[in-house]
């Protein structure tokens, strides 16, 4: 039969469409090519570093159980993936490597586990081995995700109270945008020159997860079973939903830093502070927090630009201790003790509709400071407001248990 002159010119225009020439797509819209690794030389490779160097971007590498001790760099776009237990298929970092690849940016210098440079690079369900002296994992480019991964130093970080690491769980900077989340570690993380992070849904053993300005972080959904964290140079951060326990202060704000803090419960009987804010040009709002079982629960010092509300507060020597602050103290409810707000020389802070429930003075006015102070519900066994010779306050509206006493 023949086919009118027409309709075969249609085909000829139609048939791109409809796959006659799908053997011209290119390549890099076919599926991705799966890598295997195994140590017993079961699989494609025996050697992970191996494998990542022959994948393609976009393409898989998938680890089966066994320890590899060496150091893995990935400057492409793939997915790095335990095939098995998570416990089981183990990365160590050598001990007696370099500490940063040929042409990059130096780290802490220390031998490394992984180091991801790639733009969209993906490491799941793995486990970590970090020996002493070294780093787990660097991060100093792109958006990586580091998802259900171990990250395990030494024994003694989770069965024992507060130690600072001889290593580092993850080396996070240089503007890189990293993703953490639903892993654990107990060693130490730093978050450098402008690096911007999300951590969330983590379990932490141990140290501090340390950040630096000038990135803007999260911290979120996290159990802290010990160690801390600390913002630092102008981070922007937001601290919420995190559990804390331990005996050390457990977050610190300082170097003009910018934090909101909302919805965190920190637990433990603390050496000073569970919260720590200082520094004139720091900016924070701790809101919705509750402290339970702490020696101080919040400090202040030389910090104008913080507000403290909607906060349940239980400390067994102060609620909140404020030095050479003026600063805003909101709807509070603070059990303490000894005493709920405790105001020290150089202080002008505004304290209004708290609650306060103290064993001996439920606010201390003390030398040289001017605080306002209206609109609250205070009781001490000694006094409700207390105020030493040279304070200045401005006092009013407020439902006390007994008198304005003076010492």
């Amino acid at each position: 039969m023949l086919i009118p002159r027409s309709l075969a010119i249609a085909l000829l225009i139609v048939a791109p469409a409809t796959g006659i020439l799908s053997t011209l797509t290119p390549a890099s819209a076919q599926d991705p090519t799966t890598h295997t690794v195994a140590v017993d030389g079961s699989a494609d490779f025996t050697s992970v570093q191996a494998a990542v160097d022959a994948a393609a971007s976009g393409d898989v590498v998938m680890v089966q159980p066994g320890t590899y001790t060496e150091q893995v760099v990935i400057d492409k776009d793939l997915d790095l993936m335990g095939d098995g237990p998570r416990a089981e298929v183990v990365i160590a970092a050598p001990t007696d490597a370099a500490g940063s690849p040929e042409g990059a940016r130096p780290g802490s210098g220390q031998p490394f586990a992984l180091w991801l440079a790639g733009e969209t690079v993906t490491v799941s369900d793995l486990t970590v081995a970090i020996p002493h002296g070294t780093t787990g994992v660097v991060s100093t480019a792109g958006a990586p995700l580091i998802e259900r991964v171990s990250l395990v130093g030494g024994a003694e970080m989770r069965a024992s109270a507060y130690v600072h690491s001889p290593y580092r769980s993850m080396e996070l900077f240089d503007m890189s945008r990293p993703t953490v989340r639903d892993s654990e570690w107990d060693g130490y993380v730093a978050v450098r020159n402008g690096a911007s992070v999300t951590f969330v849904g983590n379990t932490v053993y141990g140290d501090t997860i340390s950040i630096d300005g000038p990135g803007e972080t999260s911290v979120r959904d996290t159990v802290l079973q010990r160690g801390s964290i600390a913002l630092h140079r102008g981070v922007v951060a937001v601290i919420e939903g995190n559990e804390f326990n331990g005996d050390i202060t457990m977050l610190g704000i300082d170097s003009g830093s910018r934090a909101e803090v909302r919805g965190n419960v920190f637990n433990g009987s603390v050496e000073d502070a569970s919260i720590w804010i200082e520094g004139s040009d720091t900016t924070a709002v701790i809101s919705g927090n509750t402290v339970n079982d702490s020696q101080t629960a919040i400090r202040i010092s030389d910090a104008d630009r913080v507000t403290v509300t909607g906060n349940a507060l239980e400390a067994a020597v102060l609620g909140i201790a404020i030095t050479g602050a003026n600063v805003l103290i909101d709807d509070n409810t603070i059990a303490s003790e000894a005493a709920g707000i405790g105001i020290a020389a150089g202080a002008e802070p505004t304290i209004t509709g708290n609650t306060i429930d103290a064993g001996r003075n439920a606010i201390v006015v003390g030398f040289a400071s001017a605080p306002m102070i209206s609109g609250n519900v205070v009781c001490g066994e000694e006094a409700s407001i207390f105020v030493m010779d040279g304070a200045s306050p401005e006092i009013g509206g407020n439902e006390v248990c007994e008198d304005v006493q003076a010492g």
